[in-house]
């Protein structure tokens, strides 16, 4: 009797071992009969991948502030397409039901006025739980704060600051001038940190012929070129009779301390007609909106009247003359 014992025991014993080697050989292992396994992935017989999982729980963000992580962020909504298909708006850590390999692109801060919109695209990893921010190859999940931008605009030669009528520059016919406009950028944040910030400069045609103003780069910006095309949104906002705009563009500036930038505008004076008009610069952003005509997804300046949250004009000043 005792023999037989030993005999089932054994049995018992091996069929147990062998059925732990085909468990601890599948992708699941052990895990897969008594826990759940975050990794389903298998292959069928003709060896394709697969995923054992019938769905997943993907938890959108959550998102922190760059520069500020211990800062709170509350009512922040971000933009969920799902294979091209706008799924419309998510709130921060809201759960949505995908499927393995689906095709994902999300924008964070897509609805925020004060954040700049972040792009994130993957495709459905074979989890049933996992947050999109686990997924960042980067920092997409880390949005950026929109700084305050202030403009300066001064000349040397007095102690006027010459930014309004009252207070004019003395110029006269046919001479140069070369105000210096101070770029201030607020911390903990950016303006146009994923694409570039664009400066407009709206002058008098009469006061000035073509190519008597120029804006140039002093220090503290990177890549600053004239443009070969005005965007649209300016040419909309700042198109007036007896005008002409010229665009000049930098990369954008992101940073956790306050930083500055200098510009020289350049200005010569028409030798037959005094200048008596002051001259604008304007500064805009670039960001990710929703246009709202066609409703996809598109990066620079707005480009039509009804987008969601588009790019703005940060600020402004204006030089005079007499």
């Amino acid at each position: 009797m005792a023999k037989d014992d030993n005999s089932n025991t054994l049995l018992t014993l091996g069929f147990i071992a062998i059925v732990a080697i085909l468990i601890s050989n599948s992708d699941g292992g052990l895990q897969g009969i008594f826990g759940q396994s975050d990794n389903g992935l298998s292959k069928d017989n003709a060896g394709n991948e697969i995923c054992l999982f019938d769905g997943a729980t993907m938890t959108i963000g959550p998102v922190e502030k760059k520069f500020s992580p211990g800062t709170a962020i509350t009512g922040m909504w971000h933009r969920l397409y799902i294979g091209n298909i706008d799924d419309g708006l998510k709130a921060d850590q809201a759960t949505k039901a995908v499927s393995f390999d689906d095709e994902i692109a999300i924008y964070y801060a897509e609805n925020a006025s004060n954040f700049y919109a972040a792009e994130h695209k993957f495709n459905i990893p074979c989890k049933k739980t996992f947050t999109t921010a686990s997924l960042a190859k980067s920092d997409e999940y880390k949005v950026i704060a929109n700084s305050t931008i202030t403009l300066q605009i001064f000349n040397d030669d007095d102690s006027l600051k010459n930014v309004v009528n009252s207070q004019p520059d003395a110029t006269s016919l046919g001479s140069t001038v070369t105000p210096r406009v101070r770029v201030k950028f607020g911390p903990d944040g950016g303006v146009s940190p994923k694409g570039r910030i664009i400066f407009a400069v709206v002058y008098n045609n009469t006061a000035f012929d073509s190519g008597d103003v120029e804006l140039s780069h002093s220090s503290g910006l990177s890549d600053f070129k004239k443009m070969t095309s005005i965007p649209s949104i300016v040419s909309k906002e700042r198109s007036a009779a007896g005008f002409d705009i010229i665009t000049y563009s930098a990369e954008g500036v992101e940073g956790k301390s306050t930083s500055s930038a200098e510009l020289i505008l350049t200005q010569v004076i028409d030798s037959t007609n005094k200048y008596d008009n002051g001259t604008s610069i304007y500064v805009y952003d670039e960001d990710w909106y929703r246009d709202s005509e066609d409703k996809v997804m598109k990066f620079g300046t707005e480009n039509d009247n009804g987008v969601d949250v588009g790019s703005t004009a940060e600020d402004s000043v204006q030089y005079y003359g007499s």
